[in-house]
């Protein structure tokens, strides 16, 4: 048993009697400061890039640091938010001097513009999407089952199918929707060729406004508006991102609003059936634990959506005089009431 004063040799080198001598408190001291160092240092330092400020986006967000916070891990978050579809020039070379001089262990880009700006500028660095809707065809990964580079994450692949059958649910003898899409980004226009093929099968003319890069929203949807029984918008960061003035204008010509994520339903659509974001969220963290603890992206596979979400606006259908089925509204998981409430 060590005295308080007693002495210990700490340092011998090459057989040599080169020793140091210290004592015992400036051991535990040197100890003790030891491991504060190692714990600061075994701290994950994980980037959160995010393709605009919006409901779905931030629900995925969340669900990310959640199962870190479960998972008690160790780890500082950076995020940065891109203004619009994904911010300026400008805008983007800043941030990309702050990832820079962060030197993140890992990327979690959410939303597709981000995504590619990871992969065109930190290709090097692992990285975890979240809500990208067609990596492949974005240009992430070569494969959905083996994604073959630095990257991998989380499809929110929307059920296009299962959203038409949710608006013939509300409007059964429907011919006629719109759509408006952003024309120059690949995951809208993946999504206007699924339901254009939907529509098909089912007799539906979809009568599709395409917006072009820096083009109104707005002005395409309403260029529209007097050929439609209702309008879809995909999720489409540049469309969702101007969702509640659509809504307004929509509304105001008693003409439904259908969407492809919870978010834009707060904002005055009337319904959607999406992947829910939140969970999507959990799933990007689930994964990137994985990637920090040693799994390849390479060979690691990108998951699909595993769990739906029906969200309603009552209010919103109340305005158009339109009465929700019942059997949707008691299927929904968030309900939008008359009184501006929220179930549950």
């Amino acid at each position: 048993m060590f005295k308080t004063n007693s002495t210990l040799p700490i340092m011998c080198l090459k057989g040599k009697a080169i020793v140091h001598y210290f004592t015992l408190p400036v051991v535990l001291i040197i100890l003790l400061l030891g491991l504060a160092h190692n714990a600061e240092a075994g701290s994950w330092r994980v980037c959160i890039l995010q393709s605009g400020r919006h409901p779905a986006l931030n629900d995925v967000v969340r669900g990310v640091k959640q199962r870190f916070l479960d998972e008690a891990v160790d780890a500082d978050f950076m995020v940065r938010i891109a203004s619009g579809a994904f911010g300026s020039e400008a805008e983007m070379e800043k941030i990309a001097t702050e990832i820079g001089h962060y030197d993140p262990h890992l990327i979690i880009p959410v939303g597709t513009p981000a995504a590619q700006f990871a992969a065109a500028r930190f290709g090097g660095i692992p990285a975890v999407f979240g809500a990208v809707t067609d990596p492949v065809g974005a240009g992430l990964v070569a494969d959905n089952r083996r994604p073959g580079g630095s990257m991998t994450g989380v499809s929110d692949m929307s059920p296009v199918e299962a959203q038409l059958e949710m608006i013939r649910m509300v409007q059964p003898d429907i011919k006629t929707l719109g759509i408006v899409f952003s024309g120059f980004e690949q995951n809208a226009l993946l999504i206007r060729d699924h339901m254009k093929k939907a529509c098909d099968r089912r007799g539906i003319e979809l009568v599709e406004a395409a917006v072009g890069r820096g083009g109104s929203v707005t002005a395409s949807a309403m260029d529209i508006a007097g050929r439609v029984e209702a309008l879809y918008i995909p999720t489409d960061n540049n469309i969702v991102s101007r969702a509640g003035e659509i809504a307004v204008l929509y509304a105001r010509r008693g003409i439904p609003l259908y969407a492809g994520d919870a978010g834009s339903v707060s904002k005055g659509a009337v319904a959607t059936l999406s992947p829910d974001y939140y969970y999507l969220g959990v799933r990007t963290g689930i994964m990137s634990l994985s990637i920090l603890n040693g799994a390849a992206p390479s060979g690691t596979p990108v998951e699909k959506p595993r769990k739906t979400a029906i969200a309603v606006n009552a209010r919103a259908a109340e305005a158009i005089g339109m009465e929700l089925p019942m059997d949707l509204i008691l299927a929904a998981d968030k309900v939008h009431g008359a009184s501006g409430d929220v179930r549950p």
